[in-house]
């Protein structure tokens, strides 16, 4: 097939331009159906045109205004003349938005964390995410938003300064926006909780008629649907012991001390309510499970039975 007439190929490319534009009203699409049926020249270079449109993948969204200043400033001979031209455009206005949106034209990343696992996830702005155990994050930055979701677990996230998208976590139901340095979630089934380790975060939910601003030291529990719950009397140095590997038990009942255990490790554990009665206290690594249990056995009246490899423990009386 001969190459489409150079004047119809540059008005196939206004059109696209036109129709991606944001401005695109029902009288347009009746104009470009009488344009496109009018000739079989004019629906084969409309037909190039959205085959060469379809090709910019995540690049459409600035794309149009590019290809309507190419042909402007630009005499189009053929098809392939034009099409160069723009694909030369878009990309240096790739190169641009890369430099100024770092990451903005990636897909959405997911990062885990095995059981007992610990690890920081630099991402393309020059932020950080510090990841506890079994955790699950989701990274999607775009040319508005640098969004994360975290899907399981806890992290402390450090936003860079200096990049004009906001930095945003979602949580169970809440999103919490970073105005400052640092801050901590933990999300679970049944709550989420927040705190700000340096500068301020705005969190907001359903439940909340405005975002609430936290500031450093500030902390917020929020249950399953969004609504506040009273926030738990663990110092702030003790939730944050685990990027340090340890965990840190202030009087918990020992049903509490083996649920957090098992956080890190293959552990099931069944044992008569009654023994929440004995309570805890200290700092322990959080990969000495053998060392927490000798001291259980050691300090209270328990016996620990242990079974599949010690993956199944039984607590009784003794």
């Amino acid at each position: 097939m001969p190459d489409t007439d150079p004047q119809i190929s540059r008005e196939a490319l206004r059109w696209v331009a036109r129709r991606h534009s944001g401005d695109w009203s029902a009288e347009d699409s009746a104009q470009l159906d009488r344009w496109v049926n009018a000739h079989a020249e004019h629906a084969e270079a409309w037909r190039r045109a959205q085959q060469e449109w379809n090709q910019w993948g995540e690049l459409r969204a600035i794309a149009a205004p590019e290809i309507a200043v190419a042909l402007e400033r630009q005499p189009v001979r053929r098809w392939r003349v034009a099409a160069s031209l723009v694909a030369a455009l878009v990309c240096a206005t790739a190169a641009y938005v890369l430099h100024r949106f770092p990451g903005a034209l990636s897909r959405e990343s997911f990062h885990v964390t095995q059981l007992g696992g610990h690890r920081t996830l630099g991402l393309p702005d020059g932020s950080t995410v510090e990841l506890n155990t079994s955790s699950q994050l989701a990274v999607d930055f775009g040319i508005t938003c640098r969004c994360l979701r975290l899907l399981s677990g806890e992290a402390v996230f450090h936003a860079a300064h200096g990049d004009p998208r906001p930095f945003k976590v979602q949580a169970g139901a809440t999103t919490t926006r970073d105005i400052g340095t640092e801050f901590w979630i933990r999300v679970r089934p049944e709550e989420t909780n927040i705190a700000v380790l340096e500068g301020s975060v705005e969190t907001s939910s359903p439940a909340f008629k405005v975002p609430q601003q936290l500031r450093a030291d500030n902390r917020l529990t929020l249950d399953a649907g969004g609504h506040e719950m009273t926030a738990g009397d663990v110092p702030l140095q003790d939730l944050m012991a685990w990027r340090r590997g340890e965990i840190v038990f202030r009087d918990a009942p020992l049903g509490d001390v083996l649920a957090e255990f098992a956080r890190y490790h293959e552990l099931q554990f069944r044992f008569d309510a009654r023994l929440n009665a004995y309570h805890l206290s200290g700092r322990f690594a959080s990969a000495d499970l053998d060392g927490l249990l000798g001291l259980i056995e050691s300090s209270f009246p328990v016996r620990i039975e242990r079974e599949q490899g010690n993956s199944v423990l039984t607590l009784r009386s003794r």
